[in-house]
């Protein structure tokens, strides 16, 4: 019951940043040192860390080295679910 619980919320926090917006730099280096900042504050590998936001590790790794951008919701979504994470622990 708590994993359905955890999924509609993270359903929910989806659906409030994409009516938020795409307001993040479209650089691809920030998004890159952002989402690398956002790994290793929860002490996750990248394999950990693809799971959790359900991409392949090779899209994530993609993202992380700047070769493919990081989609903009992406990066706030992530930062949601982090804070999530952080308010049930």
């Amino acid at each position: 019951m708590k994993c359905k619980t955890f999924l509609k919320k993270c359903c929910i926090i989806f659906l409030e940043t994409v009516k938020e917006g795409f307001n993040l730099n479209n650089n691809r280096e920030n998004n890159a040192e952002k989402l690398i900042e956002l790994r290793l504050s929860q002490f996750m590998s990248r394999q950990e860390f693809a799971d959790l936001i359900n991409v392949s590790v090779n899209t994530y790794r993609s993202w992380e080295t700047g070769k493919r951008k990081c989609p903009d919701f992406a990066i706030s979504m992530i930062e949601k679910i982090i804070r999530l994470n952080e308010k049930r622990a």
